[in-house]
């Protein structure tokens, strides 16, 4: 009964619906990478995120014409060992990239007469 019970306590914690929880930490990781490498690629005018390079730390726009390196201490040796340390930069990172997202939009809507918030209302004749 306490096997049972150790069983219980130790390996149910550790999945979720099925998954383990370092598959579910990598996709997180991976998924930071293509949200974040949509946004570079997308601002930097290289169509969308293509792949994900973990022999140099890189993630490679559709285009496949550029590249550009994840922060520091996201890799290792061995590529990419998605962690709760590299998670929480590639959040910070994710952070910053829809924050100029964001700025971007604005000034574009600022140049065109626009507000991104509340669209301009126009009077009806």
């Amino acid at each position: 009964m306490r096997l049972v019970l150790l069983t219980v306590v130790v390996i149910l914690p550790t999945t979720v619906q099925g998954m383990l929880l370092e598959e579910i930490e990598e996709r997180r990781c991976f998924n930071l990478v293509r949200e974040g490498g949509r946004i570079v690629c997308i601002l930097r005018g290289h169509e969308d995120y293509g792949s994900f390079n973990g022999g140099n730390c890189s993630l490679v726009c559709k285009d496949k014409s550029f590249s550009a390196k994840l922060p520091e201490g996201v890799c290792n040796n061995v590529g990419m060992r998605c962690t709760r340390t590299v998670i929480g930069k590639l959040e910070r990172w994710k952070s910053k990239l829809d924050k100029w997202l964001n700025d971007v939009r604005n000034m574009v809507c600022t140049a065109s007469g626009t507000n991104p918030i509340r669209p301009r209302l126009t009077e009806v004749l």
